[in-house]
């Protein structure tokens, strides 16, 4: 069973790929770079949940409410939440695209 996710440390992770972090009225928010996608994972009573492509972050009172590239809002308990990720830029180290190019 994955072990619950703090708050401390959950900040300490947004921050670390790249988030500010800014508080007002008893919510903080995280701003990340443009581009910038994160990936949680949670789990309540053996149910996961993935949810892919985060840009925006919210946390107010024990939820953490997230809003993905696709224009999907969720909110979920920040108890429920055990993994973060952000994935890898679309563009390579030659800024290059990913994916294939025609001959």
């Amino acid at each position: 069973m994955p072990q619950n996710m703090k708050r401390e440390d959950f900040d300490r992770i947004l921050v670390d790929f790249g988030g500010k972090e800014e508080t007002a009225k008893g919510e903080t928010r995280f701003a990340f770079p443009s581009g910038t996608l994160l990936n949680f994972y949670a789990a309540s009573n053996g149910v996961p949940l993935n949810i892919s492509k985060a840009e925006e972050v919210r946390v107010r009172d024990g939820l953490v409410f997230l809003k993905t590239a696709r224009g999907e809002t969720f909110a979920l308990a920040l108890e429920d939440v055990f993994s973060l990720g952000k994935e890898a830029s679309a563009t390579g180290p030659a800024g290059r695209r990913a994916g294939f190019s025609a001959p």
